[in-house]
């Protein structure tokens, strides 16, 4: 079936995902309006479709998320641009007008360049994820941006930005958000009448340099270049689960402020170059065997490397930590955090040979093996909890 294709990433969610839903649905309409049968069957058989769909989202659950999230980012990919063209009626002056009714109007730190304009927005966090928001808006008018302007606006940017870092206190409703990060999002605005055309190339990538953590606090610096009408920003969005980004957060201000809204995709061709192994004319039924065939050649790659492994020994590859302990194998998720701290992600099961729960005493020693490898490479560990 070649139909629907990965071009449409949001409908082949549709299709893949609730449409298993409404096939049960259709089912039981028709179980129960018309099949000949006791009522205790067609609810029998209703219950077991049902069970069969839950029992496919749990044997599925991993392979569904990855798909999840290769369709989210190809969406993402293809409504980011290397550069958005102004709409026909972009006026500056209107948008700074616009720009001085958002939050309230600071007073700029010193430094070698001040913003025009300077607007602090803050409120309470709903959630035990963050403590507060905060946005910053900032605004810049120059005649001529070259690289050596750009980089005094940035330090600009961030020195005002932090300058208002938790300025404006608000009721803590739990106490985990005492120690929970902001969510902060930072945009410069850059009006230039022109940008050199020695920088022109490389606007872009002196962007993205300036993003930051893209999760929790991130600068999405915007150059309006007057000249040929074109905006520029890292407008390409990350993934996420539940919370949204600060980064995405940002293209929202961006999108809002300076697009009512509404991006100029039409007339805004050039895209980001594609990074991701994916076909746009392939099915998601092609898709979805082929996670199927990569899950499973994984696992058997997984299982040849612990089998043979000795017990005690670890092995550490991609981000990735083998352990073996007796005939047991673990697979270590990690990341790597600042000041030589490497982030060890929740463990609860073997990998290897079967997914079974891991003892009390097992646990510490799978730690301490843990400590001690990462010990040796001049590292330390966290532990990053199920609720973080």
């Amino acid at each position: 079936m070649k139909f629907p294709k990965l071009k449409n990433p949001i409908l082949c969610k549709l299709v893949f995902l609730i449409g298993p839903l409404v096939a049960i649905a259709g089912i039981s309409v028709a179980v129960i309006c018309l099949a000949p049968v006791k009522e205790l069957v067609k609810a029998l058989i209703i219950m077991a479709m049902v069970v069969l769909y839950v029992v496919f989202l749990f044997a599925n659950f991993g392979r569904l998320l990855q798909m999840e999230m290769l369709l989210d980012l190809y969406r993402y990919h293809t409504k980011a641009r290397k550069w958005f063209a102004l709409p026909q009626d972009f006026d500056a002056n209107v948008i700074e007008a616009e720009i001085s009714l958002f939050g309230q109007s600071c007073e700029p730190a010193e430094s070698h360049i001040e913003p025009d304009m300077l607007q602090y927005k803050s409120w309470g966090s709903a959630t035990v994820f963050y403590s507060s928001h905060e946005r910053i808006v900032l605004t810049y008018r120059v005649d001529n941006l070259d690289e050596k302007t750009f980089r005094k606006i940035a330090n600009s940017a961030k020195a005002n930005s932090n300058a208002l870092k938790g300025t404006q206190k608000h009721i803590v409703t739990d106490s985990r958000q005492l120690h929970a990060p902001m969510m902060r999002v930072t945009v410069p605005i850059i009006f230039a009448q022109r940008v050199d055309s020695a920088f022109k190339d490389k606007l872009l990538d002196a962007i993205c340099t300036q993003v930051g953590d893209s999760d929790n606090d991130t600068t999405l610096i915007c150059v309006v270049n007057m000249d040929d009408r074109t905006c520029t920003f890292d407008s390409m969005q990350e993934f996420y689960m539940q919370i949204r980004p600060a980064k995405n957060r940002g293209i929202k201000i961006i999108k809002k402020l300076l697009f009512g809204n509404k991006f100029t995709y039409q007339n805004s061709p050039e895209m980001l170059p594609n990074a991701m192994d994916i076909d746009p004319e392939q099915s998601i039924w092609e898709f979805w065997r082929g996670l199927k065939k990569r899950d499973a050649d994984l696992g058997k790659e997984i299982r040849a490397r612990f089998a043979n492994m000795a017990s005690g020994e670890t092995l550490f590859e991609e981000d990735c930590l083998f352990v073996k302990l007796g005939e047991n194998g673990l697979l270590v998720l990690t990341e790597m955090g600042d000041n030589n701290v490497v982030h060890i992600l929740p463990f609860i099961n073997w990998d290897y040979p079967k997914n079974t729960k891991i003892d009390k005493n097992a646990m510490e020693q799978l730690r301490s093996m843990i400590d001690a490898h990462f010990q040796n490479m001049g590292l330390k560990t966290e532990y990053i909890s199920d609720d973080e």
